[in-house]
């Protein structure tokens, strides 16, 4: 049933790469839903420092510099997307002051949004710990489905790697459709099957049938 309530996008932003691509991947997903509210919130975090008149001061003066370079960040972001085409959507800037997540989380419930989008830069380990994860924590509180942005990067070091295939099974497997899927030595009784990473693209010569309708 039609509400005719619009999608509603609330994009978390600090300003990082992770960030960026956040931006540009909830105006592009605004502008292929067409009527939809996009809500770019960035959060100065309250945390640091002891409660004061002079933190307050300190927090105000933050939160107008980044008022001013949210807006100027959305702007240059939706010009370049919409140079030849007019935008569909409309969007919301918003500055909170709190903790990252939990403004993120609180705006999203105060719009009704329909997804949260945030960056985040994969740490792991240490780094991870020392420096929290705003992506991780919005994804624990949020009610609503949360887009996780990060950037593409197959090239980077993984911790744990996957077993390669075995050569000799993937041959195997091509050689005979898919019937035979080991090779002789892990074919072996007993032998415990190595871990593999294969993918194969199939095409069938013949219609598939469904219902009585080709496919």
């Amino acid at each position: 049933m039609d509400t005719g309530k619009r999608y509603t996008i609330v994009a978390g932003l600090d300003f990082s790469e992770p960030s960026d691509l956040a931006l540009q991947e909830a105006i592009e997903l605004a502008s292929q839903k067409g009527e939809a509210d996009v809500h770019f919130v960035a959060v100065v975090d309250d945390s640091p420092g002891p409660p004061g008149g002079a933190r307050d001061g300190l927090l105000a003066e933050a939160a107008f510099r980044t008022r001013e370079k949210l807006e100027a960040t959305v702007a240059a972001r939706m010009h370049e997307r919409h140079q030849t085409t007019k935008p569909t959507f409309q969007g919301v800037i918003h500055v909170r002051v709190g903790s990252p997540a939990d403004e993120i989380v609180r705006l999203a419930r105060d719009v009704d949004a329909d997804l949260v989008m945030v960056g985040t830069h994969g740490r792991r380990g240490f780094q991870r710990w020392m420096l929290g994860s705003v992506a991780e924590r919005t994804l624990r509180l949020a009610h609503c489905p949360v887009l996780v942005v990060r950037r593409k990067d197959y090239e980077a070091p993984e911790a744990t790697a996957p077993e390669p295939p075995c050569p000799e099974c993937v041959s195997r497997r091509r050689a005979t459709g898919g019937e035979t899927w080991w090779c002789d030595e892990h074919a072996k009784p007993r032998e415990q099957a190595h871990a593999i990473q294969f993918s194969e693209r199939f095409s069938f010569p013949n219609p598939i049938w469904f219902g009585g309708a080709a496919r």
